[in-house]
């Protein structure tokens, strides 16, 4: 049932967007001549038949046309002509009568077209004399050749005598026109700004230096050797705080490494050595840590090997004393 409603509003939804979006078709009068103060043709002739031209004042839909005849009760052929043709029959009628057409004709603003009727032995199209209609002329067409009215009458006598006496200019009628829908602009919404909010800076991390440790600072401290007794110089390193724990201990080796070797093997004179600050640990030599570890190792293997070997001996020597005796 939801569903349902759902559907039923969108679809009303839709309507009222089309509808706001356009103005509906309007029908309205067209081309027309109303005036019948002239002279009243009766019409008696067989296979007779009266046409009145007109000119399309809008582009539309032609969809019935109001004419002013007296059939005296018998009907009559109606035609509308231009790019198609609509033809029907219409009964009996006395004055103003409005024909529906079956199809609707499509019409050019300023495009000719003509009403075509085939009228019985005895007809009246009430019209004028006076050429007050500018969009065209009423005519008969009789045995095959059209003509205005005034010149058929000069042309043609009927029963009631002379017909020169026959001046319509114009028949009485009246078109009716649809014209397209016209569309009306909908307003578009202008889209409210949206203000986009801005970054927050971060603040960017300052490094903050680290302190160095006195112990650090002592064992970067300046290393100097004092001359030996034989007065060679032995090399100063300096170390600045910054360096490690590692360079000092390193720079250390590398000065003591650098003495003289007369200052290394003379008994006379003890050599006077600077006594570091702080004492740096001594870096541990890789050979020492690898022996090491496998210097039990191969003695235990040893140990087992000379078990395994000693006791099968034994067993073996047993073995044999057993089979002697």
């Amino acid at each position: 049932m939801r569903y349902r409603v759902l559907v039923l509003v969108v679809a009303v939804a839709c309507l009222l967007a089309s509808s706001a979006g356009s103005a509906f078709a309007a029908t309205a009068i067209d081309a027309q001549q109303t005036d019948t103060s002239g002279y009243t043709d009766t019409w008696q002739y067989t296979n007779l038949r009266l046409a009145q031209w007109f000119k399309a004042g809008t582009t539309g839909q032609l969809t019935s046309v109001a004419i002013d005849v007296n059939s005296y009760g018998q009907q009559f052929e109606f035609e509308v002509i231009g790019a198609t043709t609509d033809d029907q029959l219409v009964a009996g009628v006395n004055g103003w009568t409005t024909v529906t057409l079956t199809s609707p004709l499509s019409l050019l603003a300023t495009g000719n077209y003509y009403i075509l009727l085939t009228v019985p032995n005895k007809f009246e199209w009430l019209g004028e004399c006076g050429s007050a209609y500018s969009g065209g002329q009423a005519k008969v067409l009789y045995q095959n050749a059209y003509s205005t009215v005034p010149a058929f009458g000069v042309a043609h006598s009927g029963p009631l005598g002379t017909l020169g006496t026959y001046c319509t200019q114009a028949f009485a009628f009246k078109t009716y026109v649809t014209t397209p829908d016209v569309a009306t602009p909908i307003p578009t919404s202008v889209p409210t700004p949206v203000a986009t909010p801005a970054a927050t800076p971060h603040p960017t991390p300052v490094p903050t230096a680290k302190a160095v440790s006195s112990a650090g600072a002592k064992a970067t401290t300046a290393v100097a050797a004092t001359a030996t007794a034989t007065g060679t110089a032995v090399a100063v390193a300096a170390v600045s705080p910054s360096d490690s724990v590692a360079t000092a201990s390193a720079s250390a080796a590398a000065i003591a490494a650098t003495e003289s070797p007369s200052a290394s093997y003379t008994t006379s004179t003890p050599t006077a050595q600077a006594t570091p600050t702080a004492s740096a640990e001594p870096a541990t030599p890789e050979g020492n840590s690898s022996g090491g570890s496998l210097v039990l190792p191969l003695l235990l293997a040893a140990v087992l090997a000379v078990a395994v070997l000693g006791g099968g001996a034994w067993l073996y020597m047993r073995r044999r004393s057993r089979q002697q005796g």
